[in-house]
């Protein structure tokens, strides 16, 4: 999750099978709190690496293996991955996140936060 900078947030999953777990609700996750950009929503399943802190073992969620049907994933997935500094690699990308992209801009033009890198980066981002 990014808040600033990369944190960890702890987060209910349940196992679907082998080291994939369906995460369940947390309580930093806000659909429309752009401040808090979670790389993995509820709802997502993924796959877990094993961690250590302080001696104590924990998973680490890595990637994603079955998308949320969350109707704002690809919204907080694009946020996610502008702020983490992935371009948009092609034209590809761009018609996937060309929602996002243009609810992000009307936000933006509407005063809503964003992080500049987000800010700098739709606004030089073509729509498809």
């Amino acid at each position: 999750m990014i808040d600033g900078t990369d944190i960890w947030v702890p987060v209910d999953a349940v196992q679907q099978a082998d080291n994939q777990f369906l995460l369940k609700t947390f309580d930093d996750f806000d659909n429309d709190d752009t401040s808090v950009i979670p790389q993995f929503i509820p709802g997502d399943i993924v796959i877990c690496d094993f961690g250590i802190k302080d001696g104590k073992e924990f998973r680490i969620a890595k990637s994603l293996v079955k998308p949320s049907d969350n109707k704002d994933k690809m919204y907080i997935e694009f946020l996610y991955k502008i702020v983490r500094g992935d371009k948009l690699k092609d034209d590809r990308e761009r018609l996937k996140y060309n929602d996002a992209i243009t609810r992000t801009r009307k936000e933006i033009k509407d005063g809503k936060f964003h992080y500049p890198a987000t800010v700098n980066d739709v606004n030089g981002v073509e729509t498809v």
